[in-house]
């Protein structure tokens, strides 16, 4: 049995320059650990990491990669319960996504680049340390 080191540890978060102790919330960790699944997997398929949490007011890309020419923009749903990764994903969460895209395609001045996004969904067991992945590629909005 694997155990994860660090449930359970406060972390310490840095504010108006005090440090104060706190316990990170389970699904952040769940979702950071997704995060780092699947960053992982896509390396070993080849693909180069270029960006990963582009946050903005208006919405979230978990990672942003490259294939060959292609920028890929990469959604990433971790669950660590008996719900299924895939129920989180809505029209609304889409429709956020295809946002969060333009956004990024405006701010960093790609015009004219091939575009695909991709969802992936891990179940992730934290007890036993084991997980399982399904990407998807090419999600229509």
């Amino acid at each position: 049995m694997v155990r994860d080191p660090f449930v359970g540890i406060p972390i310490l978060l840095k504010i108006n320059n005090v440090y104060s102790g706190m316990f990170m919330h389970t699904h952040l960790r769940t979702g950071e650990i997704g995060e780092g699944i699947a960053c992982d997997f896509l390396k070993a398929k080849g693909y180069k990491i270029i960006e990963i949490n582009f946050k903005r007011r208006y919405g979230e890309i978990d990672i942003v990669t490259k294939l060959n020419n292609i920028f890929v923009f990469v959604e990433v749903k971790t669950s660590a319960s008996s719900v299924m990764p895939e129920w989180q994903i809505t029209p609304h969460k889409l429709k956020k996504f295809k946002r969060i895209i333009e956004g990024y395609f405006l701010e960093k001045k790609l015009y004219g680049m091939e575009v695909r996004a991709d969802v992936i969904l891990i179940s992730f067991n934290p007890k036993m340390g084991e997980h399982t992945l399904e990407h998807i590629e090419g999600i229509e909005f």
